[in-house]
């Protein structure tokens, strides 16, 4: 499993490090294709637009592994460990309408 490396400084002198997944594109397209899910490339970002089975978008970058729903908003973000991680925890999860 990969650990959190410094990336940058931010603008106010923070560090801001960040977990790389070390899976490539051709990696990623391979497991959305055996597992039949629905994507787009997103050419302007390392990223893709990945359907949920409810046809539910979200946006993976998958250098990263950082996600979230497709609403046209920056933020906020979420992080997955790989794209299996994505699938398996969050793409397709059911929510108990019940909870508090």
């Amino acid at each position: 499993m990969k650990s959190y490396q410094y990336f940058k400084t931010n603008s106010k002198g923070n560090p801001v490090f960040r977990k790389n997944t070390g899976q490539t594109l051709c990696e990623v397209e391979i497991y959305l294709k055996e597992n039949d899910i629905t994507y787009e490339y997103r050419l302007e970002a390392t990223a893709l637009k990945i359907y949920s089975e409810e046809d539910k978008p979200y946006i993976y970058y998958f250098t990263t592994g950082r996600w979230k729903p497709y609403n046209g908003k920056k933020a906020p973000h979420y992080r997955s460990d790989n794209i299996q991680n994505f699938v398996e925890k969050y793409l397709n999860r059911k929510f108990d309408d019940n909870r508090s």
